[in-house]
């Protein structure tokens, strides 16, 4: 029920925000500068390979376009 009353809100608005454009943008800031490539630099490494078990939805760095 909770979804539900969420998409009718949802649906109620005009489309894509300010508040969206910013949590989009700290995403990708999180996602790169502060995430994986922050990582990457840090230890000086050139890939990461992370365990996963079962189908992921969401590849790690899908939130950063790669």
């Amino acid at each position: 029920m909770r979804y539900f009353r969420r998409l009718i809100e949802a649906e109620a608005t005009k489309g894509f925000d300010d508040t969206y454009f910013a949590a989009l943008a700290a995403d990708h800031d999180l996602g790169s500068t502060r995430g994986i490539d922050a990582v990457l630099k840090r230890y000086q490494l050139d890939a990461l390979v992370l365990p996963a078990t079962g189908f992921m939805w969401t590849p790690p760095g899908r939130l950063t376009s790669y």
